[in-house]
């Protein structure tokens, strides 16, 4: 699944615009939600960014990390990506 996963979110983020958008939210939703969602969100993240780099996934870690502080919950963000430590790299919290 994470495979998959990740090749969706890879694609969304090369798509740009209103895709990296929409599934930046919800990985935020996910990452807020905690427990398997975030899980299988920070394993799909990590998979990306192994196979791609940052800049695989850098469109929608943006809108994640944006979508995540104005709802105000940029710590369950930050604590999700910790679980995804490659991904951690990708992102600056509290820029």
């Amino acid at each position: 699944m994470a495979s998959t996963l990740a090749q969706a979110l890879a694609s969304a983020n090369a798509a740009g615009g209103g895709s990296a958008t929409a599934v930046g939210r919800a990985v935020a939703e996910a990452f807020a939600a905690g427990g398997g969602q975030a899980s299988a969100y920070a394993a799909a993240l990590a998979q990306a960014v192994a196979s791609g780099g940052c800049g695989s996934v850098a469109n929608v870690l943006a809108a994640a990390q944006a979508a995540a502080e104005a709802s105000g919950r940029g710590t369950a963000f930050a604590s999700a990506l910790a679980e995804a430590q490659a991904v951690g790299q990708c992102v600056r919290i509290g820029r």
